[in-house]
């Protein structure tokens, strides 16, 4: 009876022991399991910090980008005009100035033939009236080549004053051509970039969340792995526990008839 009893005590001792055990054992899984999820949602949220960080920074300098080209072209623009106001200015300067040397020209030629006239009337009436008479219709012949003379002078620098207009007119006319010519390539260059590159943009953004996408799909399905492995990990240690109790108890009670015999014995 004492080897019972004390095989009793022994077992309940054991019984505690090995309950201690198995709390303190659960305590050190849920703290490893614990530290182990602590560290994962961790390295998560840095990797999640890093890809935002690298987005961000892409995304500035795309924006960077499209504000340097669209300053270049501006700049570009900017010049063209100032160039082309320098140049009509500067037109404007020599065609003023051609004015004004022709009607200074055209003024001493006019004084010179004046005072070549008076000095030849002048000759002529020295040399006497009869002479002035029988020369008369020479001099007349001659003034008369000379009014001809600068008649036709006159008409041939307003035939070139008119030419020398019409052909400043249509260079102008080809400039402004040119110039309106240049400026719709390069509109339609700029346009072609900058469809591109949204088109560039829009493909990297549709790429990057398609990649997303796909991260967050794995880690769900590995959420739900996860969860299953659980479940089926609690699942089986229920069923352990009770069949640990099961022959636990059917120990205990064929120790509990052992000694219900051997006391009836005594």
């Amino acid at each position: 009876l004492q080897q019972h009893v004390r095989a009793y005590f022994v077992c309940k001792k054991v019984q505690a022991e090995y309950q201690n055990v198995r709390r303190a054992t659960i305590k050190l899984q849920t703290a490893v399991r614990s530290m182990q999820v602590r560290r994962r949602q961790k390295q998560k949220h840095l990797s999640a910090t890093t890809i935002q960080a690298s987005w961000r920074g892409h995304q500035q300098l795309i924006k960077y980008k499209a504000i340097k080209l669209a300053t270049k072209m501006i700049q570009q623009y900017f010049k063209a005009f100032k160039l082309m106001q320098k140049e009509q200015q500067m037109y404007r300067s020599l065609r003023s100035a051609c004015t004004v040397l022709q009607a200074a020209v055209r003024g001493w030629h006019v004084r010179r033939l004046l005072k070549t006239q008076h000095r030849a009337a002048t000759t002529i009436q020295a040399a006497g009236r009869g002479w002035h008479v029988r020369r008369l219709l020479k001099t007349q012949h001659r003034a008369a080549t000379t009014i001809q003379a600068a008649v036709r002078g006159w008409h041939v620098r307003r035939l070139l004053k008119t030419q020398h207009r019409a052909a400043t007119t249509i260079q102008a006319a080809v400039r402004g051509m040119l110039v309106c010519r240049l400026l719709k390539r390069q509109h339609k260059a700029a346009t072609t970039i900058q469809a591109t590159i949204r088109g560039w943009t829009a493909k990297q953004q549709y790429l990057k969340q398609h990649q997303a996408v796909i991260k967050l799909q794995q880690h769900v399905r590995a959420h739900l792995v996860q969860k299953n492995v659980q479940g089926f990990y609690q699942n089986v240690r229920r069923s352990t526990i009770q069949l640990q109790a099961a022959v636990r108890g059917m120990h205990v009670r064929r120790l509990l008839k052992r000694q219900h015999k051997a006391a009836t014995t005594i």
